[in-house]
């Protein structure tokens, strides 16, 4: 998906958003190692039903436009965020969200941070001992499956409209946040 989408790439908004991914996904990495993250779902899941709340009722297309410093400190979070669940993307969809970028821009430039995030998260996993070969595998083994999904989203993203994309974005998001909601008191 990045070589399809790699000339969509909006570069300046990764020089803001790397460097704080990267500090985000070490501090991640080591609150993993160090300490039960359990409790912190309910935080996650609460910052994200607030972006939810707000993007709805300023509505989308009616988002402020951020600067491109706000990358730095959205970065740091989805860096905490990605390393303690394996997926930091909610900060970095609000940052990308509120920086109006279209779709494919946003599609593109979102592909480029993940792929550095997931390279530099994998060594750290490594590193701490919090990913092994049997996880690997399984991973592995999944690939083939993944491979469709992503055949078959990009599909779908070619023939979406940019209002009916941010929409599903927000429902995505307000979606996980419900579950996190639901983890972190239980």
């Amino acid at each position: 998906m990045g070589g399809y989408d790699f000339n969509h790439i909006r570069w300046p908004e990764l020089i803001w958003l790397l460097p704080g991914s990267l500090l985000g996904l070490a501090v991640g990495a080591w609150l993993l190692h160090t300490t039960p993250a359990q409790h912190l779902i309910l935080f996650l899941g609460v910052f994200l039903a607030g972006y939810v709340l707000y993007a709805l009722w300023v509505k989308p297309g009616k988002l402020p436009r951020i600067p491109r410093p706000w990358g730095l400190p959205l970065g740091v979070f989805g860096g905490v965020i990605g390393s303690l669940y394996g997926g930091g993307g909610h900060p970095l969809v609000a940052y990308l969200q509120m920086r109006k970028l279209d779709k494919r821009a946003f599609r593109a430039t979102f592909q480029g941070i993940a792929l550095v995030d997931n390279i530099i998260r994998i060594a750290l996993y490594v590193y701490f001992g919090l990913l092994g070969l049997s996880l690997s595998m399984a991973a592995a083994l999944l690939a083939p499956a993944m491979a469709v999904g992503l055949w078959f989203g990009n599909k779908l993203h070619l023939r979406i409209s940019e209002p009916a994309f941010f929409r599903s974005i927000l429902l995505v998001l307000a979606t996980i946040s419900i579950k996190y909601l639901i983890s972190g008191f239980m």
